[in-house]
């Protein structure tokens, strides 16, 4: 689950069997409602005491448009 995005209901076969490294593709349910994020900072603490992380980019792939006006 990615709270902030949404809810993750699958992921491709490449991300699954972990052969290509430095992309991950999963399909995640997302409130069309609320603007999209277009990265999320994914932090971490290390074993020394003090905290780490890395800016997560995201790109969307067919999304539908929708006006969040008429809800349409």
């Amino acid at each position: 689950m990615v709270s902030s995005i949404g809810t993750v209901v699958g992921r491709d076969q490449a991300t699954y069997s972990k052969s290509r490294g430095n992309v991950t593709r999963i399909k995640v349910e997302i409130n069309l409602l609320k603007p999209k994020l277009d990265q999320l900072w994914l932090g971490f603490n290390r074993l020394d005491g003090g905290e780490d992380g890395v800016w997560v980019k995201f790109e969307f792939e067919g999304v539908p448009s929708y006006c969040s006006y008429c809800h349409l």
